[in-house]
């Protein structure tokens, strides 16, 4: 039987919302501060200006923080009987899962990045002794 295919991921639909919020901090500083009025020869530095821009700047963000957890909605939640019969670690470097999904076996190779390999194997699931490994009765 042919391997099956790996889902690739969606795109990530946060990119635009990222961009605004940085936009934004750039232009709003500029709509608030104005131009900046002559004064006389003081070169103190204006706190209560600063104060507020970065106020502004902080209630932007958190903002974003809240449209961005109300908009993020939950996963897909796995439904149906699933369970890894078991794990082989390859080299400290991956897994090999061999999992049971339903009434199918499944070989599945695994790294550090993810998810490499899925193969289904053909046959009934043995009762027996499975190389190093003794398969609970319950996964039987």
């Amino acid at each position: 039987m042919a391997p099956t295919p790996v889902a690739k991921p969606a795109p990530n639909k946060l990119v635009p919302i990222g961009v605004a919020v940085v936009v934004a901090g750039f232009v709003l500083p500029q709509l608030i501060g104005g131009s900046p009025s002559p004064t006389p020869a003081t070169n103190a530095p204006d706190y209560v200006g600063f104060l507020l821009k970065m106020l502004l700047g902080l209630g932007v963000l958190a903002g974003a923080c809240v449209v961005f957890v109300r908009w993020k909605k939950p996963g897909p939640v796995a439904t149906g009987n699933m369970e890894i019969l078991a794990t082989v670690t390859l080299a400290s470097r991956g897994l090999v899962h061999l999992v049971r999904a339903g009434d199918r076996r499944l070989l599945i190779g695994v790294d550090h990045a993810g998810v490499k390999a899925v193969t289904e194997l053909p046959g009934p699931l043995p009762s027996t002794v499975v190389g190093p490994f003794r398969l609970s009765p319950e996964a039987v």
